[in-house]
């Protein structure tokens, strides 16, 4: 194996290890609020929790189409003690909002098919983390950019200047 296909596959490898390293990071996201829930008919539901660090979080509100879906009018919204609406989702969906540290309220309204009819639905809040790149990374990249240099240093495509001579 010449030097060129060696880095070449330390390469591969070293980006299917930070690929892995970032899904890992990634999905370490601080759930602060879950709930599962249905209505029959028509119905809206208010439910608060508390958030305590500032920063930026994301809202998703997913119908889960059990036994029926809902039929159109379905949302979420979350909002403040104070009242004031930070966001809102129609339908199935998310949102992300800046959050300060104190109580939230999310509010959700939905209408089945029929009035009989049952939907389920779930509310998830979540801080989303920051996904800063470690130094270590860093150092590994440049690192290996340093050895695909060096490998394509060693593939001359020119002679040399100066041909070293036999001395007799």
């Amino acid at each position: 194996m010449n030097s060129v296909s060696g880095c070449r596959n330390v390469l591969s490898s070293a980006v299917a290890a930070l690929t892995l390293t970032f899904s890992a990071v990634a999905s370490a996201n601080n759930v602060v609020y879950e709930d599962v829930d249905f209505f029959e008919g028509k119905g809206s539901s208010s439910e608060s929790f508390h958030i305590d660090t500032t920063g930026l979080y994301q809202a998703t509100l997913t119908d889960f189409q059990f036994p029926s879906s809902f039929s159109g009018n379905f949302a979420l919204g979350v909002a403040t003690g104070g009242n004031s609406m930070v966001g809102t989702t129609n339908g199935s969906g998310s949102f992300t909002f800046q959050a300060a540290p104190g109580t939230y309220w999310a509010n959700v309204y939905g209408v089945t098919a029929g009035p009989l009819d049952l939907g389920l639905y779930g509310i998830r809040i979540e801080q989303i983390m920051a996904t800063p790149l470690p130094t270590a990374m860093l150092l590994l990249f440049s690192g290996l950019v340093a050895l695909v240099g060096v490998g394509r240093g060693g593939a001359r495509l020119t002679p040399p200047m100066f041909p070293l001579q036999a001395t007799a």
